[in-house]
């Protein structure tokens, strides 16, 4: 009885242990990346029930294009245009899921959630009732006081898009406050994120080559 006692507590304490290492930080950018590199496609990615990604990454299922692999790895060029520009990191794919990963991780994603949906926002016809209907949500959702996922803006910022909600839904009414937003995560995470592990990882990675992959396999296996 003692032997199937110690058993079972070795087993649950090896079970404790991975658990550990897998909620690790290091771990889940180095499987994020894995991911994102084996993955057919992006809806395959974000398809894949398996995945400890699926709920993080299912925000961009309306919100971004199927792309093939090579779409999403972004080249050598292209992570040190990040470095260079703000705009660049979100306008690319594979750039704006690692920064929202990144953020996730500080309890502040829905800065960069808000940015993802004034930009599709933009994209709808005025007049509309499923614009109107947007607005109020989008509003509701991280404009309004006490909302859900309120973003940090200044009273008169939060005013004027009352307003603008108020006279009509236009597709450009939310650009004041996105543009407060974007300048907020420019000063603030993006620099934590240009400096984090994750970004520099890649920013040294041998893009698209066999080799990275095996970095990036070793490193599952350590963390």
């Amino acid at each position: 009885m003692m032997a199937k006692v110690t058993i079972a507590h070795s087993a649950s304490a090896i079970n404790v242990t991975h658990m550990a290492a897998t909620r690790s930080p290091q771990n889940r950018w180095a499987k994020a990346i894995m991911l994102l590199r084996t993955a057919r496609s992006f809806e395959q990615l974000i398809n894949d029930e398996s995945s400890r990604f699926t709920k993080t990454l299912s925000y961009i299922r309306n919100k971004m294009d199927a792309a093939s692999t090579s779409t999403l790895y972004p080249t050598k060029e292209e992570v040190r245009q990040w470095e260079q520009s703000f705009e660049s990191l979100l306008n690319h794919k594979y750039g704006c899921l690692l920064f929202r990963t990144f953020l996730k991780g500080e309890f502040s994603d829905e800065n960069v959630d808000f940015w993802l949906e004034c930009e599709e926002f933009k994209k709808m016809k005025e007049g509309k009732k499923a614009t109107i209907q947007r607005a109020h949500t989008i509003y509701n959702e991280y404009i309004a006081e006490q909302s859900p996922k309120e973003v940090n803006l200044d009273s008169d910022t939060r005013t004027a898009t009352k307003a603008a909600l108020e006279s009509g839904a236009k597709p450009n009414m939310f650009t004041l406050a996105q543009g407060r937003i974007e300048q907020l995560m420019a000063k603030d995470s993006y620099r934590r994120f240009l400096k984090s592990k994750m970004f520099l990882d890649l920013l040294n990675d041998g893009t698209n080559t066999t080799s990275s992959e095996g970095t990036l396999q070793a490193e599952i296996v350590s963390s």
